[in-house]
């Protein structure tokens, strides 16, 4: 937009105060535009108002003389003007300066002695009070030309009608001017004929001459006897003497309230910076300025003291000085307002507290109610809005996790067992994240708070309490119900069995809605116990009282407690629920001694290894490590037996999964496809494996966990009794695996024996060795190469009880032969040789024994024609069995010096 442009102002010239319009071009878009308005060089910008884009109203300054309008606007910056304004000056009566209440005498008095009305009193912005031009044809310089020493000013005697009408009225009909002209004359008529009173008021001393002159007239009028002359005049006069009286009185009374005015004009000019006192308060607040608040209410108030004694009594001074102090009270309760406004850091407070002081110590005015301590109000208030924020998180993470949970089940329903529990370790838990947000939360919090609450019991504020040791115990009080409440929290959250739900103290119910299971809270425990131990830890290094920080110690040590038997019971649970239903489980390795013997185990023992020291690990890492301001965890000596007893569970878990597979209470899973034989070796060596090498690896790392020597004891205790359960189960596996191998061979023996309806009391020559013999060692075959396949170290045990039974089998049954006929005894003693020259390897003493009783039965006294016949069928027999003889006569390896017991 162009430069603004000033091209007409009406009226022309004026006193201080006057009514201007001014005309022009781009004189601003809108009010907001409009920057400043300058006439004579005097600022009229505050009283300025925009009304269009060509025209602005405002009020004159002190102008004196004659200077341009000058018109600055945002859009179109500093303009000019082609006009101008005469700023006139006028002899006016201060307000305070003193003047008589007489109306001075005018020298325009009409011959009969009465005022008349002057055109001032009649004047008028727009006395005709039809429309006024916006813009004049003419200019200022032309109608100065045309109208020299002229004025539009009604009060002056240079006034020029036709320069006025010209100005404000030139394009205005004959007929608007004439009813102007009208209502002009009824104006001056109302104001010039107004009432006696008036008239009175107008002319008092020309009536007071009227008097004195008529009291003469009627003191001679008496003395001529012609009294009733004057009545009528006298009765006249004394009305209108009784009308002076009053307005004398009137003028009396004025002149008592304008002395008052005036007296609080001058007060008010005197302590016209206290009248703006509150508004700069308020700047000031704007900007925490309290500073500079404070100095000026000492200079107030000091300048307050200095007052006359006359001026001390006055109304108005005293409002003065109580406006004042209110405003200063009021901005103490807008500094207690911000002090509870949380959260704010102690050195915010602490500028307020002090401040609040400073502003207590200046005010003089007496306090109805005690003084308030602004620090402990704060504290107080902070303390209830720090319990509040610790219950809102919890409520919001109590919502967040019932819709986890609703969102959760329709999936967990499909779930097995084992996939829940891969799920829980891989999914954070809404209670972690409950856990990481209130202890950052408290311990950002919990620490300004302290840092206050130290500022406020070592006096660094003053305090209603002066004893330091009652202001310690008051905040020590304090801070105990937060450190409570805040325990109180979490114990519901994640141990709630040892939170006291019948406790109200607090007025508070800090109880979790939502209970989950063992398996759950094991999964979340540990990071909530590190999670609570660093927050203990912060507030310890803030040297907090033992006595109130013991609600915080008692918290961590039933955690780490919790945690401990959650992490150990965690595997039992494991063990017990998953071991040998996974894929995983069965992989088959094989494993080789220090003998470098070998033999094929599964993942069974490095399942049970891997759970148990990946438990002993996280109690390691987020359990057992002692820090500062802990109690010490195995200081209860039930405590300790409780571990020990969490030891031998793990460990019996993992027997207890053998055992059940063992005698068939739970069936291997569909993808292992192996005999019951095979399943009861490879049980065998996972136990042997366990006991050789898994539990003293774990026995090891308990040890380098540095448990006290005394637990130590306990747990030595517990490994001794588990490689006792180990080796008993192995018994029983091998019983049952003989069972399983080798008593079908032996029960077999006596259907094979009579095969064919063989009769020992009459049987036809020996042709070779009998088929249940064979059948026996074949039988024996399939075991040895199950053995050597699967552990090598078993074969001599295993063979050794094998043949055992195996003789005591053929011993009872050839027991029972009543008689042997010649081609029996011969038969059978080419069996028993062959069987002893076959397991010669596996034969002890006890097996010799009853091969020595097997023997007897049979009648030799005549073998001596038939020894030809039992060489060649004993050497045929080898011969034709030389490939499985060569299995039998190969030296075992070296036996684990197993022993096999059986009923």
């Amino acid at each position: 937009m162009p430069q603004p442009l000033v091209t007409g102002i009406s009226p022309k010239e004026g006193y201080p105060g006057t009514k201007v319009t001014i005309r022009g071009d781009f004189l601003g878009k809108d009010e907001s535009d409009l920057v400043a308005v300058i006439i004579c060089g005097i600022d009229c910008t505050l009283r300025a108002k925009w009304d269009k884009e060509n025209r602005i109203t405002t009020y004159t300054g002190f102008c004196k003389g004659k200077g341009d309008i000058v018109i600055v606007t945002n859009s179109g910056g500093r303009g000019t003007s082609s006009v101008g304004f005469q700023g006139l000056v006028r002899k006016n009566v201060g307000p305070y300066e003193e003047i008589s209440t007489w109306v001075d005498e005018d020298p325009k008095i009409l011959l009969t002695g009465l005022k008349r009305t002057t055109v001032s009193e009649l004047s008028h912005e727009n006395p005709l009070n039809i429309s006024l031009e916006e813009s004049s044809k003419y200019s200022s310089d032309f109608l100065d030309q045309e109208f020299p020493n002229s004025s539009i000013d009604m009060s002056k005697e240079n006034f020029s009608a036709l320069r006025f009408l010209l100005e404000n009225y030139q394009n205005s009909k004959f007929e608007s001017l004439k009813s102007g002209l009208e209502y002009m004359k009824r104006n001056i008529g109302s104001k010039t004929m107004n009432s006696t009173d008036h008239l009175l008021k107008t002319n008092i001393s020309s009536f007071m001459d009227a008097i004195k002159i008529m009291k003469d007239i009627h003191w001679l009028s008496s003395n001529d006897k012609k009294s009733e002359f004057t009545r009528v005049f006298e009765v006249r006069l004394k009305e209108i003497l009784n009308s002076a009286h009053k307005i004398y009185d009137d003028d009396l009374e004025c002149k008592a309230h304008a002395d008052a005015i005036r007296s609080s004009l001058q007060i008010l000019d005197t302590y016209k910076s206290l009248i703006y006192f509150p508004q700069q308060v308020d700047k000031l607040l704007l900007v925490d300025d309290y500073d500079q608040i404070i100095t000026s209410y000492k200079l107030a108030k000091m300048q307050l003291s200095k007052a006359e004694p006359a001026t001390r009594k006055s109304v108005l001074f005293a409002q003065i000085k109580r406006d004042l102090d209110s405003k200063v009270k009021d901005v103490q309760n807008q500094i207690l307002d911000k002090l509870v406004q949380f959260p704010s850091s102690p050195d915010e407070q602490k500028f307020l507290i002090e401040n609040y002081n400073l502003i207590e110590d200046s005010i003089e005015i007496k306090r109805e109610e005690a003084r308030i301590d602004p620090a402990w109000h704060c504290l107080l208030e902070e303390k209830n809005w720090f319990i509040q924020v610790m219950i809102e998180c919890r409520d919001m993470h109590i919502a967040d996790e019932k819709v986890s949970l609703v969102m959760k089940q329709s999936n967990d329903d499909k779930m097995s067992e084992a996939a829940k529990v891969h799920s829980m370790s891989q999914v954070p838990h809404e209670r972690n994240r409950f856990i990481e947000e209130l202890c950052q939360m408290f311990f950002d919090i919990f620490t300004d708070y302290w840092r206050l609450g130290t500022m406020y019991i070592n006096s660094v504020f003053p305090s209603s309490q002066p004893d330091r040791t009652k202001r310690a115990a008051e905040y020590y009080a304090l801070v105990n119900q937060i450190l409570e409440i805040f325990c109180n929290i979490v114990r519901a959250a994640f141990i709630p069995h040892t939170f006291d739900k019948s406790d109200k103290s607090n007025g508070l119910s800090l109880e979790w809605p939502i209970q989950q299971d063992a398996k759950i809270i094991s999964q979340i425990l540990p990071h909530c116990l590190k999670v609570c131990r660093m927050c203990a830890q912060q507030i310890y290094m803030l040297e907090v009282p033992k006595k109130i920080f013991g609600c915080v110690e008692a918290l961590v040590y039933d955690l780490r407690c919790e945690c401990l038997v959650t992490l150990l019971s965690q595997p039992t649970r494991e063990l017990l629920a998953t071991l040998g239903f996974e894929e995983e489980d069965w992989i088959v390795d094989r494993d080789v001694d220090t003998k470098n013997n070998s033999c094929l185990i599964t993942n069974l023992p490095s399942r049970f290894e891997t759970k148990f020291c990946k438990a002993l690990t996280l109690c390691r890492e987020y359990v057992l490590e002692e820090k500062s301001g802990e109690k010490k965890l195995f200081s209860d000596g039930k405590f300790s037996e409780k571990i020990s007893k969490l030891l031998y569970g793990i460990a019996h878990a993992f027997l207890k999964r053998i055992s059940r597979f063992m005698t068939k209470e739970d069936h291997l899973p569909k993808f292992v496809q192996m005999s019951q034989s095979k399943l009861l070796l490879y049980l065998y060596n996972n136990l042997n494996v366990c006991k050789k090498k898994s539990l003293p690896s774990i026995w090891k790392m308990l040890q380098e966990l540095k448990f006290p020597t005394d637990l130590l004891k306990l747990f030595e205790q517990v490994f001794r009794e588990s490689r006792k359960n180990v080796k008993a189960l192995q018994d029983n596996l091998l019983k049952e695996y003989i069972k399983e191998a080798i008593n079908p061979i032996v029960e077999n023996i006596e259907n094979n024996l009579y095969a064919g309806k063989f009769d020992f009391r009459d049987c036809s020559k020996p042709l070779t060795v009998r088929n249940y013999v064979k059948q026996i060692i074949m039988s024996l075959l399939n075991v040895h190469s199950e053995l050597f396949l699967l552990n090598k170290t078993l074969i001599q045990s295993v063979f050794n009880h094998a043949i055992k039974v195996v003789y005591l089998k053929i011993l009872s049954l050839l027991a029972d032969v009543p008689n042997f006929c010649i081609n029996a005894a011969v038969q059978t003693y080419i069996d028993v040789f062959c069987l002893k020259e076959t397991f010669k390897l596996y034969t002890n003493d006890e097996s010799k024994e009853t091969v020595h009783k097997i023997l007897k039965l049979v009648p030799t006294h005549s073998f001596e024609s038939y020894k030809n016949l039992m060489t060649k069928l004993i050497s045929d027999f080898e011969k034709g069995m030389q490939p499985y003889l060569a299995i039998f006569h190969t030296e075992p390896p070296l036996s684990d010096n197993v022993v096999i017991k059986t009923e």
